[in-house]
């Protein structure tokens, strides 16, 4: 009976196993194929863009720049070399990448507060220390153990340093990153540094006697009571980089591939400054006021806006459309003001419009350092014909922008018409001619008129601005003049009717000095031409001038993307494309409506080609 028992008892757990083992069979059946990959912690790493700039000369070696208290240019003891004929000095400059991305960078020398030599008649000779002093780059970075081993190496291609500082010549190259391999081809990449060996001396001449501050002679910013004083100037070294195509994303290495350096350097500029500008708490004149301008015959004041100016950077600050008016019968008068040596003149119209005949500056002092000035954001509107929107005089730094100037009249602006609207009861011819009647008002207004400081190395800068009617007139001397994203408009009056003058030849009348250096960008000139007159070293860029360009004295013009014609031109019989008494004109690449291989003193350059299709020239740059 018992083994009955564990008979029964085997068989029931064996067939239990069974059934647990069939259903572990099913249940199998339905169960999901599976496998498993885990990639490791992937790091999204920031690259760094770190450029130094290291410095030997005689007194030191590979010394980091690292403020602008550093002292260049130094004798063996690290001293200041007190300049003379015969005299050099050298610095070995190495532009180092301490980053890990590749970068591009320029290295620019630059000149600032540089005094002049003044007779012992009291007449201001303008030459100054950079005149003499001469300047040379070893690209290699070469360094030589005598003085006249070094400058016999550079005596070919040295200029004096107003020369190179004025051509805006900048040291460039493109840096790879440590470790990181040379590009194919790698001409022009160098792998961690690279060096330049700048060389200043005086080379002895005959006019050397002429920068000794003796006999009478004295230094222009020396002391009333103690002169001669001292002749110099100011040097500095600026190294500016970014970024260069080279690392790649998921698609190319072209994303940085982006314009570099001049642009940038003026973006960081306008920042700063109107940073500046915002800090300065500024004065008003409330919205729909009107100043009235009294006679001073009369025995009354001149309500002058730029009275509010304060000369230390303060803004003049519109809040509402201004109108400066006479109260009799002597029409629209201007706004005049007198600027103190030295001073900082704003004016802001806030986006609104400034009604009168002009914004009148000038220099207390004709003789003195000049001052700064500055006109921005908004419109300037002149109803007479034979006076300027914007009229200054003596400035060593004048900065327009964000504007729209002209003759208005008849709710348009006077450069529409054959010759200018004719006046009504309330208008004034160029003569004075108030009063009744209709009266054929001759010529146009010049809506800019800038005339520089004599003595200063000065810049202007016209970004942005729009202008209407007469030709604008710029006299530079030793000058920077910038002129970005412009559209001057000339008139479509003729020049001459029935021998009578009518309107300017020109929209853009540039006349310069010996120093005076030109750059022009992104600016369209219609209607009339644009005239350069001893401009110095000119640079037009993607700029259309349809109106042609004419060229006289010393000028060297370099075009670069640009179109150039005369079909523009209200008399495009009388005024070709390009007119050039002497000077010269160099194409890099644009489109011209005249021959540039067959033309008097225009070149193509090297590498450039000229095809000829339909009634234009095309030139392209060698690539």
């Amino acid at each position: 009976m018992t083994k009955v028992k564990r008979t029964k008892k085997a068989l029931l757990v064996s067939m239990l196993s069974m059934l647990l083992c069939c259903a572990m069979l099913v249940g199998s059946t339905f169960a999901w194929f599976t496998d498993s990959v885990t990639s490791g912690k992937n790091k999204i790493v920031a690259g760094n863009l770190d450029v130094e700039l290291y410095h030997t000369n005689a007194h030191g070696e590979n010394e980091k720049v690292s403020t602008t208290e550093d002292e260049l240019f130094t004798d063996v003891n690290g001293d200041p070399i007190l300049w003379e004929p015969g005299a050099a000095a050298f610095e070995t400059f190495k532009v180092a990448n301490e980053g890990t991305l590749a970068l591009k960078f320029e290295l620019a020398l630059e000149t600032a507060d540089a005094n002049t030599v003044v007779g012992a008649d009291d007449r201001d000779t303008k030459k100054t220390i950079a005149d003499v002093l001469k300047i040379a780059v070893i690209d290699d970075g070469s360094e030589y153990d005598t003085r006249d081993e070094m400058l016999a190496a550079v005596k070919e291609h040295a200029v004096t340093l107003n020369e190179y500082v004025s051509g805006d010549k900048v040291l460039s190259g493109k840096l790879l990153p440590k470790n990181a391999t040379l590009p194919t081809p790698s001409d022009e990449w160098k792998s961690e540094s690279q060096t330049f060996t700048v060389v200043l001396y005086w080379e002895p001449g005959p006019d050397d006697d002429l920068y000794n501050l003796k006999n009478g002679a004295y230094a222009s910013d020396a002391d009333a009571d103690s002169r001669p004083g001292e002749l110099k100037i100011s040097l500095a070294v600026t190294l500016l980089a970014a970024q260069v195509p080279f690392e790649s994303d998921s698609f190319n290495d072209q994303y940085d591939n982006k314009p570099f350096m001049t642009y940038e350097k003026m973006a960081a500029q306008k920042e700063a400054d109107e940073a500046a500008y915002k800090e300065n708490k500024p004065f008003r004149i409330g919205e729909g006021e009107e100043a009235e301008y009294y006679d001073k015959m009369n025995g009354k004041r001149q309500a002058d806006f730029l009275e509010m100016l304060q000369g230390d950077g303060t803004p003049a600050v519109l809040t509402g459309d201004f109108e400066l008016k006479s109260t009799g019968t002597e029409g629209y008068k201007g706004i005049e003001g007198k600027a103190e040596e030295n001073g900082i003149y704003r004016v802001d119209l806030n986006g609104h419009t400034a009604t009168s005949n002009w914004i009148f500056m000038r220099a207390k002092d004709p003789n003195g350092a000049g001052y700064d000035f500055e006109l921005r954001n908004g419109t300037m509107q002149s109803y007479f014909s034979h006076y300027c929107d914007v009229d200054v005089y003596g400035a060593k730094k004048v900065l327009l922008e964000d504007l729209i100037l002209g003759t208005f009249r008849n709710g348009d602006w006077q450069d529409k018409d054959d010759n200018f609207a004719e006046a009504g009861k309330d208008s004034w011819g160029p003569q004075g001619n108030y009063g009744s009647g209709s009266t054929q008002v001759n010529g146009y207004c010049s809506p800019i008129k800038i005339f520089m400081n004599e003595t200063s190395n000065g810049e202007i800068v016209i970004r942005n601005v729009e202008t209407h009617g007469g030709a604008n007139r710029i006299k530079a001397y030793k000058d920077k003049i910038l002129i970005d994203g412009c559209e001057f408009i000339g008139s479509k009056g003729k020049v001459t009717v029935s021998g009578s003058y009518k309107a300017d030849p020109e929209a853009l009348y540039i006349t310069g000095a010996d120093g005076t250096s030109v750059d022009i960008r992104n600016t369209t000139v219609t209607n009339k031409q644009v005239r350069l007159e001893n401009a110095g070293k000119v640079t037009i860029t993607s700029s259309d001038l349809l109106a042609g360009l004419k060229i006289e004295g010393y000028t060297q013009v370099t075009l670069v993307g640009c179109t150039l014609t005369n079909k523009e031109n209200t008399e495009p019989n009388k005024y070709p494309a390009i007119d050039i008494n002497s000077g010269s004109v160099t194409i890099v690449s644009g489109t011209y409506s005249f021959d540039p291989s067959n033309t008097h003193n225009v070149h193509l350059a090297e590498g450039s080609t000229a095809v000829h299709e339909g009634d234009v020239w095309i030139v392209t740059a060698s690539k």
